[in-house]
Parts: structure tokens; sequence; C-alpha cells
């Protein structure tokens, strides 16, 4: 996967903006990365002046077909991260931008792709930047402070590139320097003079997996992904899109059930929809289209079992009725068969049978606490029966039945999964003392899913009714919620079980399944055993997709054996240091306190 960075901006003097951070902005995956240069131009006064000349300078690369962008390091505020750049990047002239000065809207994430989320200031001028031979363009603003929107205008220098995001900058810019892992430190000082490498790739067109996938998890939307692997968690809604084909003999057979037997691990919550979907050979990656909505009434055209909640088998079967209409919704071809010689269907709409189609059942179901159980780590697949006039089409490796023509697959394509998956992950670490490593129990700890949300105690949390529920997920800090904790017991060991993979987009039976779904996740201790103290800091555990984790990978040390109720020094009303001193004898307690003479003094 490719991995995007954001370059965090503050925006300087009085501007008022309610963000998703105070006063940050944020530049966008491809935007570009931001210098800080000439000292002279850096002011420690927090206090934008009146007289300095605000100044933005574009520095305009085109970089290589293949370059990854997670090589590039975040910027952190020095001349020196134009040497993040490859040595093959080039200078590219000709290169067009606007620059208009907009005013950020009151309780508004800022963002370029949402224009309700900013005014544009009427009385600026739009100004324009082309690059020169070097691929530097600059603006003076002159005195006055500003947010600006720059955005990049196709040119005839840039015709076949991907052109740059959109982006914000404010100037003066508050200085922030960036870590290798991408922390950003509290801005102290202002930059007058701001520099920005916005940058072309070549436009390489759709992109191309190297997996033909067969999507089981996307709700009824046109142009699915298929074969695609996907992550859930405790209480998350999974759907799988279950394909097969469409028997000549459907009106008159005697049944057609589709049977699928769900892992336990799921619960059934019902049949999202029916649709006739199919693949297009042009198509670079195997996506499934929609060629038409079925309109099937439950009750009527079919009956489902179980009820929605409960697990075990779903057994859907379609009435004379429903089989009448799949019938009705089609029609075969007399002359395109399929490899098991059946007679190719296809939507009543394509009228040049272009596009021979399935009927795809979107089965909802939604993982429940069995992922939690002791010995439940792998992850969770799907397989499915079709039977049609009493012949009862097995379980294949791949759910397609029978098998689907047309579906398109790109050259080198790996081998693929059998089944499509639901990846999770387990964490967990060991609780020792510094002192003598022995096992601490009573630690309770919660767990968040990035660093920043640690810090900010934005945990993992529980719904009523099991559910986790992450950060930036539908109903996150509900009343009722609670953060999602457990304690280290007896051998210091702490684990957390069933949490979301990390969402890899394409898997195959030669990845590293670990690398690919392994994802960190953060432990902070929020209530420490009697007589230590707390850890004060998040600590980085890796989730195992395939296992149960290891606690003792990960050994969480107490810091220093802390009394609970230390013996402080206390200043008295003259200014005496008194020390206490408790001494425990036969007969009870002496107290001893040593103190200054006045003489002394």
């Amino acid at each position: 996967m490719k991995k995007h960075f954001y370059h965090r901006l503050a925006i300087s003097g009085a501007l008022a903006i309610t963000l998703a951070a105070p006063a940050a902005l944020t530049l966008v995956a491809a935007g570009p990365v931001v210098r800080l240069v000439d000292a002279d131009q850096i002011s420690n006064n927090p206090i934008p002046d009146k007289t300095t000349d605000r100044q933005l300078t574009i520095h305009k690369y085109q970089l290589p077909k293949d370059f990854d962008t997670s090589k590039l390091m975040p910027g952190n505020g020095s001349i020196d991260d134009a040497k993040n750049l490859p040595a093959q990047a080039k200078p590219l002239a000709g290169a067009k931008f606007t620059v208009q000065k907009i005013e950020p809207v009151s309780g508004q994430k800022l963002d370029p792709n949402n224009s309700g989320s900013y005014t544009v200031d009427s009385t600026f001028a739009v100004q324009t930047m082309t690059t020169g031979a070097d691929g530097t363009a600059s603006l003076n603003f002159g005195p006055a402070d500003g947010t600006y929107l720059v955005t990049e205008q196709e040119t005839d220098a840039t015709k076949g590139l991907k052109m740059a995001a959109p982006f914000f900058i404010a100037v003066p810019l508050t200085v922030h320097h960036v870590d290798k892992d991408g922390e950003t430190d509290q801005g102290t000082q202002l930059n007058y003079d701001v520099h920005v490498y916005p940058k072309n790739y070549i436009d390489k067109g759709i992109p191309i997996d190297k997996t033909v996938n067969s999507g089981h998890h996307e709700d009824g939307k046109d142009g699915d992904d298929t074969e695609k692997v996907t992550t859930a968690t405790v209480g998350h809604d999974v759907t799988w899109n279950l394909e097969n084909g469409i028997a000549q003999n459907i009106a008159k057979a005697k049944d057609f059930v589709i049977t699928d037997q769900l892992d336990p691990r799921l619960d059934f919550s019902g049949i999202k929809g029916f649709r006739l979907g199919y693949y297009d050979p042009a198509d670079k990656v195997a996506t499934l289209h929609d060629a038409a909505k079925l309109d099937l009434t439950a009750g009527t055209d079919y009956t489902v079992t179980p009820a929605p909640g409960q697990s075990g088998t779903v057994t859907i079967t379609f009435t004379p009725a429903g089989r009448q209409k799949l019938a009705d919704s089609v029609t075969f071809s007399t002359t395109k068969f399929d490899e098991g010689g059946n007679a190719l269907a296809y939507a009543k709409a394509d009228t040049k049978q272009e596009h021979p189609v399935v009927l795809v059942t979107d089965l909802g179901t939604k993982v429940n606490k069995h992922v939690l159980d002791k010995g439940k780590y792998g992850p969770i697949d799907n397989k499915f029966t079709v039977t049609t006039d009493g012949k009862t089409t097995p379980p294949s490796d791949n759910p397609h039945v029978p098998p689907i023509p047309d579906k398109p697959t790109p050259p080198d394509t790996p081998v693929i999964p059998k089944v499509p998956k639901v990846y999770f992950v387990n964490v967990g670490a060991t609780k020792v003392s510094q002192e003598d490593a022995k096992a601490l129990a009573g630690a309770t700890f919660a767990i968040a899913d990035t660093a920043e949300n640690a810090r900010a105690g934005r945990y993992i949390q529980v719904a009523p009714d099991g559910t986790y529920v992450y950060p930036g997920d539908d109903h996150y800090d509900d009343q009722d919620n609670r953060p999602l904790t457990q304690e280290s017991n007896a051998d210091g060991l702490v684990t957390f079980q069933g949490l979301k993979a990390k969402d890899a987009q394409q898997a195959d039976d030669k990845q590293d399944v670990k690398a690919d779904f392994s994802r960190p996740y953060y432990l902070v201790e929020t209530k420490a055993p009697a007589g230590y103290g707390l850890i004060k800091k998040p600590i980085e555990v890796t989730g195992d997709p395939v296992a149960a984790a290891d606690p003792a990978a990960v050994k969480i040390e107490d810091p220093r054996h802390t009394p609970v109720t230390p013996d402080f020094p206390l200043t008295g009303s003259q200014g005496l240091l008194i020390v206490g001193v408790i001494i425990v004898t036969a007969g009870g307690l002496a107290f001893v306190a040593k103190r200054k003479s006045d003489a002394a003094r």
C-alpha cells in the first residue's frame, strides 16, 4: 500500500480557526513538503510584526514513475529538507499555480476539497505563479498576514502528469520540527519565507493490483473490488457478496437454494439485497459491476433462516415466484456457454449481450464476541453452496458457482487466496518490576490505535452491546461507552484479542501474512499496581493476525519502585526544612525530627 504523509502547518497570528487539531492545517498526500529557510526570516516573537514581507516560494519537481512516496521523510523544519527528495527528481518548468486568499469557516475542518470549509477573499486579486527553468516561482505578499489556497493548473508542461493536490498555506508559518516518525513538536517561532515542494507523478491511470479480486464485503456499490481481504472487530459489520450463475431452467427448477455455513464468530444480520453483476475483460483489475438491481421481496420471492442476530447456517430458499423473477430479469444466449456448458445469462438491458451476468447476493453479518474466544486467532473466511433443481454444487475454493466467464486475469497474477478473509490481530505484554523482573498483577491498561490517540486519551471503547468502537467511528464517545481495558494477571500478562488488522488492500498465498496484516497498537497504563508508579508513556505493541499474542515479547517495566505515599520535604512558616523519619520500635512509633537551631541560622 502507498503510505500518505501529512505535514502539519500552524496558522499564525490572531486567526481563529476550528480544526481537528487547534490551529492546524494539513497538507494532503502528494502535497508539498514544507521547508523553512533563511534564519533571519524566522522570528522568536509569536506575534507577527507589521513590517516584514511575507513570501511563498514553490519548488516544482517531477518524480520518477515508480517512486514510492513512503520513502519521503516528513519535513523537519530545516533548510536541508530538500534532501528528502530523490536524486532522480527533475525541476519542472512551466508549471502554473493560482493563489487565492481565503478565510476559514468557523466550526469547519479546513479542507481544500470542501469549498464549504472556507470563503474566498474577493478583495484579494487571484495571483498566478509559473515556475521557471529551475522549477521555482516566488510570490511576495507584502507585510500582510494571510491564509492561501494554492491550486495547480494544467499546462503543456504538465500534460500526462498527475497534478499536485490543492493545499493551504499560512504566511507567516508557525515553525514545527517533524521527526522521522511524523511527530510534530510545539511551535514557538514564525517563519516569513516559506518554501514548498509540490510534486508531480507520471499518471499511470487505474492502479493495477497483482491479485484478482472477488469482492465479498462491499455492499451493493457499482464497481466492487473483489477477492479483497478486509478487517473488522467485535460488533462490526461484514457483508459477503455471494456470486453464482443463473441456470437456464431456473423458472421450472424444483428448487433454488443458497446455503452459507457461517463461521461461529459471525452472526447473521440480514440480506442486504440481490443484484445482477458482471466483469468487464477490459478492466485492469477484476471489478464487479452492477448490471441491474433485483426487486425481490422476503416472504414472497424468497425465505431466509435463521432470523437476524443468530449464528449458524444461513439458508436462502427462492420461491416459484422468486425463481420466475430471476428468469424474467435475464436473457440466455443460444450461442455462448460457460465451461460447464451452461448458457450465459445477460441482463435484459444488455441487448448486445456484451457482459454475461451472475446473481449477487449481499449477505450481511456482524462479528460477534466469539472472536475473543481463546484459540480463535486466525482469520474468518466464507464458503457457500448452491442447489438448483436438486443438484448441489459443493463448496469450492473459489466461491463463484458455476465458473464466471470473462473474469479478467492480469498478467503476472500471483496465487490468490482461495476464499475471502476477514483478519484480526491480537496484542499482549508482560508487566514486570524493573528492580527484579518480578511479574506484577493488578496493572490496568487501556489501548489505542495510534500513538497520538494514546497520548490524547482517545482509547478504543466498548459499547454496552460489546461492540468495539474506534476513534472516528460512529457513536465514539457515546455516554454509555467505556474504555476497552485489561488487567495484568498473576503472571503479569495483559492481552487484547480480536482487534482490527492493518487494512491491506491485497493479499495472496505468497505474501507474508504477518507483515501484511500486523499493525501497531499502544497500551496506556491507567492504574498501577499497589506500590508502583504509572508508566506515563504509551507502550507500542504489534498485533499478530494468525496466532495468539506473545506477551513475553514486550515487557513493560515499572520505571522505579515508588512508594504510594512518599515523604516529601515540607517548608515551614519560618522557612525551616523539616525531614521526617519514621522508626518502628517494639513499643510503637518514635518520631525523630531534625532541624536547624536558631543559633545556626
